[in-house]
């Protein structure tokens, strides 16, 4: 697991390039959300990379969430998930 302090932000392909994604597996997923709304976003949507090892808020977003993983035939409770294959 890894711990975003706030959320990332993005409004280009350019604003990812350096990013690094580390972690895996025991995610809490509700503090992200949680923090988005205690900020007063309204984001478009929301990419959550993720393995989908982890616990899911009980209550789905007013936006939409798209779940990129690595974990084929991975659920979630809302949202898309989309497959990424092997690796990121």
């Amino acid at each position: 697991e890894i711990r975003c302090p706030e959320p990332w932000i993005c409004t280009s392909p350019e604003d990812v390039d350096n990013v690094k994604l580390e972690g895996g597996g025991g995610t809490d997923f509700e503090p992200l959300f949680k923090r988005i709304e205690e900020i007063g976003m309204q984001p478009s949507f929301l990419l959550y990379v993720t393995d989908l090892c982890g616990s899911f808020p009980s209550n789905a977003p007013d936006y939409p969430v798209l779940w990129l993983t690595t974990t084929k035939g991975g659920e979630a409770p809302f949202g898309q998930v989309l497959y990424a294959g092997k690796s990121l």
